[in-house]
């Protein structure tokens, strides 16, 4: 009896995973970068320290690279002494990073940096040293950070281009109290669901006033009949 021949399909590997954007350690995932010889994807990153850096996918997702070397060196490539190295690497946070606590008024609604941006030379190139009282903000708040779409201007004015005004004089009132009592910006940051730089210029440079709030209006179902 003759021999039954099966024909057998070719097994289908795993399709890459998309990690654009996610942080891994340092790192963060910027674009796919072609593939190593047992294509396995590489991906291209930039690092906190300044510098950009090609991974494999692998590796980032298993947590073995999670810098682009500087971290045994402390930042020794790079700019993090630069004043402006924590207002570029907060907006990248902002906005790529899901668990950063404001990423839903960012990221999470479509605020992305462009891709110049990725590099904090080009960021420091664009937007120039800061001006002393000034802070870096979005002309159009639904709009990208892009060069042609920021510009310094004073907090006040700032916080009133955002899209709700969440600094009361209450709040001001508790940052400055819990800071007091040794909570640090970032604690305070997430607890209040600000970013740190907002944290940073309550405390520092808002007095609050005192002024009467309106109460909340009630819903149509707890209104009083009229008589």
């Amino acid at each position: 009896m003759p021999k039954q021949l099966y024909i057998t399909s070719k097994p289908v590997g795993r399709p890459p995973v998309n990690i654009a954007g996610q942080r891994f350690g340092r790192l963060i995932a910027i674009r796919p970068n072609g593939q190593d010889t047992g294509k396995n994807m590489r991906w291209y990153c930039q690092c906190d320290c300044g510098r950009s850096h090609t991974t494999l996918g692998t590796s980032l997702r298993s947590g073995h690279t999670h810098s682009c070397g500087c971290k045994k060196g402390g930042y020794r490539h790079g700019h993090c002494k630069n004043p402006l190295f924590d207002t570029w690497y907060n907006m990248l946070a902002r906005c790529t990073n899901s668990k950063h606590p404001s990423y839903k008024d960012y990221g999470g609604r479509g605020i992305r940096v462009c891709k110049r941006w990725s590099n904090f030379a080009s960021f420091l190139a664009d937007v120039g040293p800061r001006p002393p009282g000034l802070v870096l903000d979005r002309i159009h708040n639904d709009g990208n950070y892009t060069p042609a779409n920021v510009r310094w201007t004073t907090y006040k004015k700032s916080n009133r281009n955002s899209r709700h005004f969440k600094l009361t004089p209450q709040l001001i009132t508790k940052l400055k109290i819990a800071h007091t009592q040794g909570m640090t910006y970032c604690k305070l940051a997430a607890r209040f669901n600000l970013d740190r730089h907002t944290v940073s210029n309550a405390i520092h440079h808002l007095v609050p006033r005192s002024i009467s709030i309106p109460p909340e209006p009630r819903s149509r179902g707890l209104l009083p009949s009229p008589r």
